[in-house]
């Protein structure tokens, strides 16, 4: 789509105080909460960090009923903007309800909403500020094209937020996916498959730190990986390096977390120096496919968390991972049900690329909207 307009510099500059009313939520006391009622908005309910709804049985004034589709934003502690998808709610103290004036096209001041956010966020980065004031916020300028114009950016936007949930539903279903092969490709019950100790078919190498003269941030020697923060789909850029490792796990060796936090497990990104906190184990070759150890190692990772023990210090010692039994089909199968696994996860990060490039286009779109520039 192509919004044809010449660079609007002629376009009106309003104050988001003068395009909508904001509205601040009630301040709820804990000894109005019940069981039925209005679910309450709080910040937490909006960024997902808690489920859990408290309710209101009394009665509420107009003002501060939520319906389905409003904008809200969050203004205190946590800043962001959203769209309530629910049914009717009541609002909590510390969010606005943003109700459009005539003027402004609801969808364009979302999405204006959104790039002052991300304005403020920028400003306050690093700061102790935890929020913003109303007559701060409603100070911040925006640029306002005639109606037809707000209408086709927020459409053109619209399509991308669209395709962005549609690609999101993908992963979650190549999420599920990848969950029921796992289960299913590594569950041994009701096969012949040969049941044997970690120690019999994989070498176990226990992590040292070295001396702490030998960590350095110029990558001299290889990357120092200590576990704890280490783990995650994808590795984030080693902080430390070490000129004298004691311990080194090659690439792809599957790395366990033997100190709290006991249990995750990921591959070894490259040839790195591992710490106490870090378990390598390697496959024997002619036994065990690596990938295979791998996602058997993922498949249990819950299992790995309860083999920790110490009054004080949750920790896994060698002898709780020599024993850890896993059953093995043939060779050719183990390489067979990776292969499954793969092409799953291959697609996975498809999928993530095509969010990256999605996220991408939006803000960029968003951004040139903002300026008053084309929007393609």
């Amino acid at each position: 789509m192509k919004i044809k307009n010449k660079i609007p510099n002629f376009w009106p500059i309003k104050k988001l105080g003068e395009v909508a009313q904001y509205i601040n939520g009630r301040a709820f006391k804990p000894s109005e909460w019940t069981d039925s009622g209005l679910p309450i908005i709080r910040i937490q309910n909006l960024t997902g960090t808690q489920e859990k709804f408290n309710y209101f049985n009394g009665k509420l004034e107009e003002r501060y009923i939520v319906e389905k589709d409003d904008i809200l934003l969050s203004w205190s502690a946590s800043l962001g903007v959203y769209v309530w998808d629910k049914e009717r709610a009541a609002l909590n103290q510390h969010i606005f309800k943003v109700i459009p004036y005539g003027i402004i096209n609801k969808g364009y001041l979302l999405y204006t909403l959104v790039a002052v956010i991300e304005r403020l966020k920028k400003q306050v980065h690093g700061s102790t500020m935890t929020h913003i004031t109303k007559p701060t916020f409603e100070r911040n300028k925006i640029l306002l094209p005639p109606p037809d114009i707000q209408h086709q950016i927020a459409e053109r936007l619209d399509a991308i937020k669209k395709a962005q949930e549609l690609n999101d539903k993908q992963i979650a279903l190549a999420d599920e996916l990848f969950k029921s092969l796992l289960n299913r490709e590594l569950d041994s019950k009701g096969t012949d498959r040969k049941m044997n100790k970690l120690e019999e078919v994989a070498e176990i190498i226990m992590g040292q730190s070295p001396p702490s003269s030998t960590y350095n941030t110029k990558r001299n020697g290889l990357p120092f990986l200590q576990g704890k923060f280490e783990f995650g789909e994808i590795y984030p850029v080693p902080i430390k390096f070490c000129s004298q490792p004691l311990r080194i796990a090659k690439k792809n060796d599957v790395l366990l977390s033997v100190r709290a936090p006991v249990g995750p497990v990921n591959l070894a990104p490259s040839e790195c120096c591992i710490g106490r906190g870090l378990s390598a184990i390697r496959a024997k070759a002619e036994k065990l496919d690596q990938l295979f150890l791998f996602y058997f190692m993922k498949l249990n990772e819950e299992r790995m968390s309860l083999l920790g023990c110490g009054s004080t210090f949750n920790a896994i010692g060698r002898d709780h991972i020599e024993k850890i039994k896993i059953s093995l089909p043939s060779l050719q199968t183990q390489r067979q049900i990776v292969a499954k696994l793969q092409s799953v996860q291959d697609y996975k990060k498809k999928l993530l690329e095509q969010n990256q490039k999605l996220q991408e286009l939006f803000n960029s779109c968003l951004d040139r909207a903002m300026k008053g520039k084309l929007v393609r």
